[in-house]
């Protein structure tokens, strides 16, 4: 999930169950909306937050 608020952008993985009622969340970045390398540390949090995601499924098998 990515959120942005108050210029920062904040990349995070977040647990819901069924209902779509939020369990728990780990933030992967936040990344100010002005920073020149906005791009490449968006696509890193997204790259980590993936990775981290696989990893949460497969402990949960």
């Amino acid at each position: 999930r990515t959120e942005s608020r108050d210029g920062v952008t904040t990349v995070l993985v977040r647990r819901v169950d069924p209902a779509g009622i939020e369990l728990g969340r780990q933030i992967i970045a936040t990344i100010p909306d002005g920073d020149p390398d906005w791009e490449s540390r968006y696509h890193e949090a997204m790259a980590q937050a993936r990775s981290r995601v696989a990893t949460l499924e497969i402990e949960s098998d």
